[in-house]
């Protein structure tokens, strides 16, 4: 079909355990993936050997408010004003003249959603041990379609991209230490980048925490609370930072040891 629609004609597709043999195409304009609130068209062509047949199209196998427009003796058409339900299964159905059953024409998608907002406060560290960058940031507002991130690593003229569903192994960096790294939302609907940001993979390290193994507090005016941890990391120049506050107080008493 052209450009910007979606075209079914004399296919048969899988939808879980069923198998639908199209007898004709829908068409879906401006496309299978719309912004939120979109107008949306949808066209049925029928190519059952029975003019004039009656054509209906539903919406997750519910009839739509009002009928669809017929177009001809084989093609009839459904407008959508602000569309905004985030998936639909469209299905195309024509009944014969002379036949009290309805015939499955063909079927398709609609999505609606958002294109990706530019993800903010990217944060990166390497966990002491893990040998692997782990970075998080910001999504901004959910988009309601399948949105694909990235994190992009830049050195110099060298830009190495990486999935974000798992840490990136240092193994697989160039040994540099200083890296511009941003993150890039795509979707069907646009695509966005974070503010790109320095990175200096020597400054990112963060110690393995330290367990706490008891605590204990002894009877006495005042009674005293003893806190005794186990320290597990190797890095040097690390200092432990105490918190604690009494049952119902507002503010936290800090410590650094």
């Amino acid at each position: 079909g052209p450009a910007g629609t979606v075209e079914w004609e004399n296919c048969e597709r899988c939808a879980g355990a069923a198998q639908i043999r199209c007898l004709g195409h829908v068409r879906i304009e401006p496309g299978s993936v719309v912004p939120m609130g979109s107008n949306v068209s949808i066209t049925c062509v029928s190519a059952l050997d029975c003019p004039w047949a009656s054509l209906s199209i539903l919406l997750n196998l519910t009839a739509p408010e009002g009928p669809p427009r017929l177009l001809n003796s084989s093609a009839a058409q459904l407008q959508l004003r602000g569309f905004r339900l985030p998936f639909s299964i469209i299905t195309c159905l024509a009944r014969c003249p002379n036949s009290y059953w309805n015939e499955v024409v063909c079927g398709t998608e609609l999505w609606a959603g958002y294109p990706p907002d530019p993800p903010a406060n990217l944060s990166c560290a390497i966990p002491e041990r893990s040998g692997s960058l782990a970075c998080t940031w910001d999504a901004g507002q959910p988009t309601l379609l399948h949105t694909n991130y990235s994190l992009h690593l830049t050195q110099t003229a060298q830009e190495d991209v990486f999935p974000t569903g798992s840490p990136v192994p240092l193994s697989v960096l160039n040994g540099s230490s200083r890296y511009l790294a941003w993150v890039q939302a795509s979707n069907a609907l646009g695509t966005a980048r974070s503010a790109p940001q320095h990175l200096d993979l020597q400054q990112l390290g963060t110690p393995v925490a330290h367990t706490v193994p008891c605590a204990g507090t002894t009877v006495g005016s005042p009674p005293t609370t003893t806190i005794r941890w186990r320290q597990r990391t190797e890095l040097q120049d690390v200092r432990c930072e105490e918190r604690h506050k009494a049952v119902g107080a507002a503010e936290w008493q800090v410590r650094w040891h």
